[in-house]
């Protein structure tokens, strides 16, 4: 069982310092938001584990936490969260997420914007071709 998390760490860091979340995120460029759940131990803004992990790298770089402590203790806690069986379908679910925003489909807006250049290139060619036809008779 964890006593402290990695939230209350980073809170009680940012609180230690004087800071808000909005200068937190103004130091980090990560969004108030992310900063403001990753206290309250919500990794879901994160958008999946590996996102989150960098995050809290970052958020604790940031504040002055020692690194290979805070990521222990962050592993730790995914852990026991990937063991109860909601905590672990959510995060399958995001990282089946991830790799869905990873794969590239068809990207309809370029093929359509590509076949009309593609048709004005061929008109403007038929064009000068008719053109120039048209003055040798």
């Amino acid at each position: 069982m964890i006593t402290i998390s990695v939230g209350t760490d980073i809170s009680a860091a940012r609180a230690a310092r004087h800071l808000t979340i909005d200068d937190v995120s103004a130091g980090t460029s990560i969004r108030g938001a992310v900063i403001a759940a990753i206290e309250l131990d919500d990794f879901s803004a994160s958008g999946g584990p590996a996102y989150a992990r960098g995050h809290v790298r970052a958020l604790g770089r940031h504040l002055g936490l020692e690194s290979d402590a805070l990521m222990a203790k962050f592993d730790t806690q995914i852990a026991d969260l990937e063991s109860t069986p909601i905590a672990a379908a959510l995060i399958r679910a995001s990282a089946f997420e991830a790799e869905l925003a990873g794969t590239k489909g068809i990207r309809w807006g370029r093929l359509l914007g590509l076949l009309v250049l593609v048709a004005g290139v061929a008109g403007i060619c038929a064009l000068a071709a008719h053109s120039l036809i048209s003055r040798h008779h």
